[in-house]
Parts: C-alpha cells; sequence; structure tokens
C-alpha cells in the first residue's frame, strides 16, 4: 500500500471519476467534482490509498477556511469526504491518520463533522469529539446548506481554537462557505 498526497488540481481524470462514483453511492451526492473544472477544490488537499496494483482503497480530503470566532479569523483545515472502497479493513483510518499526523505538522486545528454512527471509528484514528456541538457553526446562507452531523471531530492547532470554542459555549462559529 502506498499512501498520497496531493492537490485537487493536481489528481487524474480516473481518480476523479472513481470518487465521484463512491460519493454518489455512499452519500446520494448530486453535484460531482467536475473533469473540466476542478475549481472548487483545486487546492483541497487529497490522502489517497493505493493498493499494490495501483486502485484506490480510500480518500479523504482537507481544505483550508478561515472562520470567525468572537470576532477573530482563524485558518483551518476542514476535514471532509472520508471515503473507503472497502469497509473494515482499516483502510479509512490509514488515511484519516495521515490527514491528522499533517494537520499536527502544519500545528493546525483541523475540525470535521460526523454523525453518531462514525463516532467510534474517528475515536479510534485519534480524534477528539464534542457532541452536538455542530450546530454552533453557521453557515452563510442556513438554507442553503443543513449539516446533518451533530457531532464535531478536531484536532486542536497552534491556535487552540478549539478550547476557545468550548469555553465560550453560547458563541456561534462562522464558517464563509456553504460546505467544506
Amino acid at each position: 500500500m502506498k499512501l498520497i498526497i496531493k492537490k485537487g488540481k493536481s489528481l487524474p481524470d480516473k481518480q476523479i471519476k472513481k470518487w465521484n462514483k463512491t460519493r454518489i453511492e455512499d452519500w446520494g451526492e448530486n453535484k460531482p467534482l467536475s473533469i473540466k473544472n476542478r475549481k472548487k477544490y483545486a487546492n483541497d488537499i487529497f490522502f489517497i490509498l493505493y493498493n499494490k496494483d495501483n486502485e484506490v482503497l480510500s480518500s479523504g480530503r482537507i481544505r483550508l477556511i478561515k472562520i470567525k470566532f468572537l470576532g477573530k479569523s482563524y485558518e483551518i483545515f476542514g476535514s471532509a469526504d472520508l471515503i473507503s472502497e472497502i469497509k473494515g479493513k482499516g483502510y479509512g483510518k490509514k488515511v484519516k491518520r495521515a490527514q491528522i499526523k499533517y494537520g499536527k505538522q502544519k500545528k493546525k486545528t483541523m475540525i470535521g463533522f460526523c454523525s453518531n454512527k462514525n463516532v467510534p471509528f474517528y475515536k479510534k484514528c485519534g480524534l477528539k469529539v464534542e457532541r452536538r456541538l455542530a450546530k454552533r457553526f453557521v453557515y452563510p446562507d442556513p438554507r442553503a446548506y443543513k449539516d446533518t452531523d451533530p457531532n464535531c471531530i478536531y484536532i486542536n492547532g497552534k491556535d487552540n481554537l478549539m478550547k476557545q470554542i468550548l469555553a465560550h459555549p453560547k458563541e456561534k462559529v462562522k464558517i464563509p462557505i456553504s460546505r467544506w
């Protein structure tokens, strides 16, 4: 197995097609990444685990995002779209742990959201989980996107953003985009 880390603009067409197919099957995603227009994901950092035959086993991505909390801007990694072609073999865990390692090396806070059923998986990967915290993250147009995953998964970076968020339970976190 080998793990490759690359920006979205560098992904091969074959990888994008496979990623789109799995997103549609797993999540019913209706807005696949366009092979011709990679703008939305161009600077996202993809983590892709391949087998010895160069077939994708698992992939995930993180996106650098500026969010606001208590009037201050923070640059974080937004974690998203962890997909494993075969479940229960530890492939997703390898990808997630690589993302965590990357985030720690860059000293960035990394935040994602997950459903209740996925909490044990993310804890095993080494992420901290705050249940029902996702509702405090607000989007520019709340009608455009409603995140149904109630839990926040994270690693704290050098900025200690998550400590700040947890210390101020009534304050909202402003996210400048509808979905990362």
